[in-house]
């Protein structure tokens, strides 16, 4: 009897100490921390100077640290690809709004051009 009581006491001790791990808040873990990013011709054209511009950019965060991963996913026969920039760790979320002005304030010709810059919770 006494065994048991020890038993049940050690695995009430162990039950609770496996709760007492701490786990990030749910805000934290759903927060953004990536950028979906495509450029794409449309109407046979396509804008080269917006998509150097682009490049430059997102080479430069890499360099700089800002960015971790790159990851591009398609790139399109009549120009442009389909990415995924992630921040480093020791990037601050509220960068990421920051790195979305920066992408969307490159000029381009909407007439031969498409783009689209939006937040991600992580690269897949």
């Amino acid at each position: 009897m006494k065994r048991w009581w020890l038993l049940g006491c050690l695995g009430l001790l162990l039950g609770t100490k496996a709760n007492a791990i701490p786990f990030p808040p749910l805000a934290v873990v759903s927060e953004a921390r990536a950028l979906s990013v495509e450029i794409q011709g449309k109407n046979g054209g396509f804008d080269s100077s917006a998509y150097e511009a682009v490049r430059h950019l997102i080479s430069d965060l890499i360099a700089d640290g800002t960015v971790d991963r790159f990851t591009v996913y398609r790139y399109y026969s009549n120009g442009g690809f389909a990415a995924c920039i992630e921040l480093g760790i020791s990037t601050v979320a509220t960068r990421l709004r920051e790195l979305e002005q920066q992408l969307l304030g490159i000029p381009y010709d909407t007439a031969t051009t498409a783009v689209f810059v939006g937040p991600e919770r992580h690269c897949p």
